[in-house]
């Protein structure tokens, strides 16, 4: 399944403003420039693509390459590592 473009653009720039209220994020964003990386979410059957930049990120539907890396999970099992307690 495809995410609809217009969705995905408003994921996109909520990301991105969160993102610009923490200036070390963005640097160290700034440094996977370049790197690609899948977002696979299991029982969705939906996989996004991530590049990331000094800006921020921006999200993809579609990647023609091989990503650098594969984060897979169910959506739940995702945002519990999000918010772990360390």
């Amino acid at each position: 399944m495809k995410l609809p473009a217009l969705f995905l653009a408003g994921l996109e720039m909520a990301i991105n403003r969160c993102l610009a209220l923490d200036e070390a994020s963005l640097m160290r964003l700034g440094g996977l420039s370049g790197k690609v990386i899948a977002v696979e979410l299991r029982g969705l059957n939906v996989t996004l693509y991530m590049m990331p930049h000094g800006g921020g990120i921006q999200l993809l539907r579609d990647y023609d390459g091989v990503p650098d890396t594969l984060i897979s999970g169910t959506p739940l099992a995702l945002a519990r590592t999000g918010v772990g307690g360390d």
